[in-house]
């Protein structure tokens, strides 16, 4: 369970570092305490696998595109997600932890977009309300376009 006063997101650009110099080759990571992940979780994302994995993923979008999100295609590229996400029942299977198919380059604004991934984050807007008849009412732009 993730509570909102526990949430850390931590700027780390590398598993290699020199001294206090970091590379400039990666992003965004939940560091060695990862407490946005799961319990079962962290052991996966503090294994040298997975950091092999990330950084190699995220040196391979750099010589593609710069490292730019791949689903906005706007914004620099942040954090490496698993498309399908990761279960207690799929964590020890590297084909769905460790392919790059599986992995995507995200900004933080649209990986916390992913359903589950934005937890604590609050810039995103309900998507509903209550009118004064107790009846819920979209507030999705999509739903009430401009005029």
């Amino acid at each position: 369970m993730i509570h909102n006063d526990t949430l850390l997101y931590v700027k780390m650009v590398s598993s290699e570092e020199r001294g206090n110099q970091l590379t400039l080759a990666s992003s965004f990571y939940i560091g060695e305490c990862v407490n946005m992940a799961k319990e079962w979780a962290k052991s996966f994302y503090n294994s040298k696998a997975w950091q092999q994995c990330r950084d190699s993923y995220i040196s391979k979008r750099t010589a593609i595109d710069g490292g730019i999100c791949e689903v906005c295609g706007i914004n620099q590229g942040s954090i490496v997600h698993h498309k399908k996400i990761l279960t207690q029942n799929n964590i020890g299977n590297p084909d769905v932890t460790l392919k790059h198919g599986n992995l995507q380059y995200v900004c933080k604004d649209c990986h916390d977009k992913f359903e589950g991934h934005g937890v604590g984050n609050k810039k995103i807007k309900p998507l509903f309300a209550f009118d004064k008849d107790g009846q819920p009412v979209s507030l999705r732009e999509i739903d009430n376009p401009p005029l």
